[in-house]
């Protein structure tokens, strides 16, 4: 019945994601950098009680392992003014950079080429995540592709048609002559 004799642990939390989220701003103006998008806040009991407890999900994206330090190190000064508040790393995954040195890669790169009849095929960097992160870490040699397409996890999600035809060729290819003997040190 006194909210102004409480503190809430809603604003308490919200001004730690606010100031964090100032600072992870200020850390880069590119272009390419480190965000974060809050997802999830979750606190209280109800509209007339002054919330004790609050929690927030948030997914950090990084562009760098400097750039994770500099973030781990942001976090954890944020941490400590603002001391109600405890965090927590629920999933971590390092950035993702594919190589084209390793040998299958190459026949992989040589088939798309040979079944689109593109001779120059772009490189660019993808602002999302991927399993193929793990498989690189594991050694794995890993290429991360789509086909043309945009919109994506949206409604208005879309492929277009004939590069996803080209795609289903590329992988059948590919496979086919994929060498015997690889098993241990495949793409698939």
């Amino acid at each position: 019945s006194r909210p102004w004799q409480g503190k809430s642990a809603i604003h308490e939390l919200i001004a730690f994601l606010t100031a964090f989220e100032h600072e992870l701003a200020d850390l880069s103006k590119a272009a390419w950098r480190a965000t974060m998008n809050i997802g999830i806040i979750k606190g209280g009991q109800a509209v007339n009680q002054v919330a004790d407890t609050a929690e927030a999900w948030a997914d950090i994206r990084f562009t760098t392992a400097a750039e994770k330090q500099a973030i781990t190190r942001l976090l954890l000064q944020t941490l400590r003014r603002h001391k109600t508040i405890q965090a927590e790393v629920v999933i971590e995954a390092d950035e993702f950079r594919g190589g084209t040195k390793d040998p299958l890669v190459s026949r992989f790169f040589r088939v798309v080429k040979e079944v689109t009849g593109r001779d120059k095929l772009r490189r660019h960097k993808s602002c999302g995540g991927s399993d193929a992160r793990y498989f690189a870490r594991a050694g794995l040699p890993t290429v991360v592709t789509t086909p043309l397409g945009g919109g994506h996890h949206s409604e208005g999600e879309w492929l277009d048609r004939r590069q996803f035809a080209q795609f289903g060729h590329i992988l059948e290819r590919y496979v086919r002559e994929f060498p015997s003997g690889h098993a241990g040190n495949s793409l698939l």
